[in-house]
């Protein structure tokens, strides 16, 4: 089922402040860097409401453009809310909003593999 919210850009979390404090983000989507629009939001649709409806869910999410892998960017969570999302993502998938592997293959649709 979509999910018709857009993303919250006041609440994305800002991951070069992980980075500072030595913490990795913990990626749960990845997307060409080159398909964001000019907020540095993907600019697909399904990867938008994805992490749009996961941050609806009270999960503090950011996006991460600047990545070590070349071309790549990620929607990401902190290392402190990663059970957090993994139970929103259950939920999710329990519910029948999104099925089991769901980022996995939109991921793998959007870099065309």
């Amino acid at each position: 089922m979509p999910h018709s919210k857009e993303i919250d850009q006041s609440e994305l979390v800002d991951p070069q402040s992980l980075l500072d404090r030595g913490e990795c983000p913990y990626t749960f989507l990845a997307f060409p860097a080159s398909a964001v629009d000019e907020n540095g939001l993907p600019s697909d649709l399904d990867a938008r409401q994805y992490i749009a409806r996961v941050q609806s869910e009270g999960v503090p999410v950011g996006i991460w453009l600047n990545t070590p892998v070349k071309s790549t960017g990620y929607a990401f969570v902190g290392p402190e809310n990663v059970a957090v999302l993994h139970d929103v993502l259950k939920t999710l998938e329990a519910s029948g909003d999104y099925v089991s592997g769901f980022a996995s293959d939109l991921s793998e649709r959007l870099f065309g593999r």
